[in-house]
């Protein structure tokens, strides 16, 4: 409903998708910029709660209260999101990384996944967030399928490539998870 909005959600994707802490950063101005100029813009606090997570989980800098301070934002914008749209998958993949990643709630996270899936079965951020709970839960195959399967969707992806070529070393699949691992470098040094 608000072009300038939408502009500062499209320069967010860009900046998110470059998955390096100051494009992340940068993300994140942008995404706030958006919902300050659009609050029931729901895709735009969906990528405020990305931001958030991201930062939480790779961020270098602040330690404790920086990491319990992204979570906590991250959380308020997944609400936020989900209360104006409740079907929204980018708002369920970053509930799913939570509680996959930082609650280690197994059972909710493969309800989140579920759900996200059913509505955006070909969204590769999703897939991720599929793969990434069957690594958690030991299916180390299993994730592998669903990496390779982002990565045919989105083969630009570095964020894919990068939790495939994880997935392979784990299986010890070392010279597969090299290959993987240039590919990344290549997209997205």
């Amino acid at each position: 409903k608000n072009v300038d909005a939408h502009q500062y959600y499209l320069q967010g994707r860009f900046f998110e998708n470059r998955h390096s802490e100051k494009s992340t950063l940068e993300a994140l101005a942008a995404y706030q910029h958006a919902v300050e100029l659009d609050s029931g813009f729901a895709l735009a606090w969906a990528g405020v709660a990305r931001t958030h997570t991201w930062l939480a989980g790779f961020a270098t800098e602040g330690g404790q209260k920086a990491f319990d301070a992204h979570l906590a934002s991250a959380r308020d914008a997944i609400s936020r999101a989900l209360a104006i749209e409740p079907d929204l998958p980018e708002a369920l993949y970053a509930r799913a990384w939570i509680e996959t990643n930082f609650d280690f709630n197994w059972t909710a996270a493969t309800q989140t996944v579920k759900k996200a899936m059913a509505l955006a079965p070909a969204d590769p951020n999703v897939l991720i967030a599929a793969a990434n709970l069957e690594t958690a839960l030991g299916n180390t195959d299993r994730a592998i399928e669903i990496y390779r399967k982002a990565i045919e969707l989105d083969p630009v992806n570095a964020q894919s490539r990068s939790f495939l070529a994880f997935g392979l070393a784990n299986r010890k699949r070392f010279a597969e998870a090299r290959a993987e691992y240039a590919r990344v470098i290549e997209l997205n040094s």
